[in-house]
């Protein structure tokens, strides 16, 4: 059994877990190279996908065609409707919208990006799909369910100030947090949203709209805090200025802070190359 693994949206959050999780279960996980993601980049069935990270990874689930299965993030864990990313179906149901459009993948399995919600009912529904082995589920289960925290990212509670540098508070989606560092220029002390905790960001934004979807109240809610911080001089924000979601966002924040708010667009600091190289797992 090959279970093929899509790995650019947000696998830091969550991927390391379940790929260890379906090896010890016996199971065999695939993941693409860059080289035959980039192959799959001009095929016109991905004509429709205009946002960079989401096209690699739908380009990496045409490239896994040959597995029984594949692996894909539900990046928000509720379904609904109305303002922001609610409007991109990619970004609301991303496993849903995939299987929808392209019903020649093999069936799609959805697991949370985060590893912060409870995983027993679906670790163990997905383990006794894939192996039909009720004791070995619950053997590799009984392993594993004391280990989640050892795969979940380390947060540290960062400075917010250097001496002699401007503090510069970086936002952007998720998926795309890796790349902050490109962000930094001389004489600046970056802070970004990926060293902060995601509940905490997301309960600040709830502050503004709690309706919105979980993505959108983690970025909102990082640039909220950090715009209410003294030390930051400015906001900088990674949009990926192909997405309407993240266009929404920008326009959002521009009414909300009260300091310097900077956009830089995701195409302006990294090729589709380099962004391979960045958000693909292989």
């Amino acid at each position: 059994m090959q279970v093929g693994l899509i790995t650019p949206l947000c696998w830091p959050r969550y991927g390391d877990f379940w790929q260890a999780l379906l090896a010890d279960a016996g199971l065999d996980t695939v993941t693409a190279t860059p080289e035959k993601v980039r192959s799959q980049l001009n095929n016109k069935q991905l004509e429709h996908v205009v946002s960079m990270p989401f096209k690699l990874a739908v380009a990496e689930a045409l490239t896994l065609q040959q597995c029984d299965v594949l692996l894909a993030p539900r990046l928000n864990p509720t379904v609904q409707t109305g303002r922001g990313a609610a409007q991109d179906p990619w970004i609301t149901n991303f496993p849903e919208t995939l299987e929808a459009l392209f019903p020649s993948l093999p069936p799609i399995l959805a697991v949370p990006a985060t590893l912060e919600h409870d995983l027993e009912t679906t670790a163990t529904t997905i383990l006794q799909t894939l192996t039909h082995d009720p004791g070995n589920v619950r053997r590799v289960w009984q392993r594993f369910r004391g280990r989640i925290k050892s795969y979940t990212p380390s947060i540290s509670t960062p400075h917010w100030q250097r001496a002699s540098d401007i503090t510069v508070g970086v936002v952007a989606q998720p998926w795309l947090l890796s790349l902050a560092g490109k962000l930094e220029r001389d004489g600046e002390y970056v802070i970004s949203q990926g060293r902060l905790d995601v509940s905490m960001l997301r309960a600040e934004g709830a502050r503004i709209d709690p309706a919105l979807l979980e993505t959108d109240l983690e970025v909102l809610g990082a640039a909220r805090l950090m715009s209410r911080r003294g030390s930051v001089a400015k906001v900088r924000f990674l949009a990926d200025t192909n997405s309407s979601a993240d266009n929404w966002l920008a326009r959002r924040m521009d009414d909300l802070l009260r300091k310097p708010f900077e956009i830089i667009a995701l195409e302006s600091i990294v090729s589709t190359d380099e962004l391979m190289k960045v958000l693909l797992h292989a």
